[in-house]
């Protein structure tokens, strides 16, 4: 048994030392050894814990490697991703997506100025499709910034239901046809909302 426990331990020990190694910066390796070793699990439900760590440190610099402005701790990554009940372990082709998701949905700056400048020219050029002037795309990008980025009071901003199934581009795109299509009807506009083929065309993603 004790010896067991002593590879166990030892395990636990390799695994802090990779997030520590890995996470550099990004995950605080100094607050995060605190962290796991000042819990109080059992051996083997502290070797899983590390290795959701690790997996979180992962995805943290993957995620700092696109976004590099953007830093988010690991607890509130880990809270985006229980959010959608997804594993820290899982594999995910959008996961950079999914960090600056996370760090727009917390009002993190760099991760709302890295939003401003790769998806906004997204909601622009969707507007613009849609009705080709400047201020129908002006007032869908303000839209979409409030309906996006902003909580309501006592909510979340719509940015915390992104869960990584597609690029971020594309749900950005979506959400500003839906948006611009609801915003011609309500003004009368000639637009058939129900049109399936009007809004995969125009929703694509190229």
């Amino acid at each position: 048994l004790r010896e067991d426990e002593a590879t166990l331990g030892a395990a636990v020990e390799m695994r802090v030392d990779r997030v520590v190694g890995l996470a550099g910066e990004v995950a605080q390796p100094r607050v995060l050894r605190r962290a796991l070793h000042g819990r109080t699990f059992t051996m083997r439900a502290t070797v899983g814990a590390v290795d959701d760590a690790l997996a979180l440190a992962r995805w943290c610099e993957l995620g700092h490697a696109r976004w590099p402005r953007v830093v988010v701790a690991p607890s509130a990554l880990a809270a985006h991703l229980a959010r959608h009940e997804i594993p820290p372990a899982a594999h995910r082709a959008h996961a950079a997506d999914l960090y600056l998701a996370a760090a727009c949905a917390i009002g993190d700056a760099a991760a709302t100025t890295t939003f401003e400048a790769e998806l906004v020219p997204v909601i622009r050029g969707a507007a613009r499709r849609l009705l080709d002037t400047h201020d129908f795309a002006d007032e869908i990008v303000q839209l979409l910034r409030e309906r996006v980025l902003v909580a309501p009071p006592g909510g979340t901003p719509r940015i915390a239901d992104y869960s990584g199934q597609g690029a971020l581009r594309a749900w950005i795109r979506i959400a500003t046809v839906r948006t611009g299509l609801n915003l011609m009807r309500d003004r009368r506009r000639d637009v058939l909302v129900g049109d399936d083929h009007l809004f995969e065309t125009i929703a694509a993603d190229h």
